[in-house]
């Protein structure tokens, strides 16, 4: 299954270069454009970039704690709805 795989991507590959030579641009202009987008080629391949600022565990600690205290300070400042009283 392998090998009848690859023979059928090469062919496809051998005749998408084929017809890039077409003399109908928009044959020749869609054969390019999957050209670009086989996987060995990756023209158009969408990638997207990952950035990770690594933070040492005391770091973390001191943004955690600093969190905590915002939510702390909040919680304790008076309530903004009128509570209702039990029955």
């Amino acid at each position: 299954m392998v090998t009848h795989a690859l023979e059928v991507r090469h062919m496809v590959t051998n005749r998408l270069i084929e017809e890039s030579q077409n003399p109908d641009p928009r044959i020749r202009i869609r054969a390019l454009e999957l050209l670009g987008k086989h996987s060995d080629v990756g023209l158009f391949t969408e990638r997207s970039e990952v950035t990770i600022t690594h933070q040492s565990t005391d770091e973390l600690k001191a943004r955690l704690r600093a969190k905590l205290q915002r939510l702390v300070q909040k919680s304790d400042s008076p309530p903004n709805e009128v509570e209702i009283g039990t029955m």
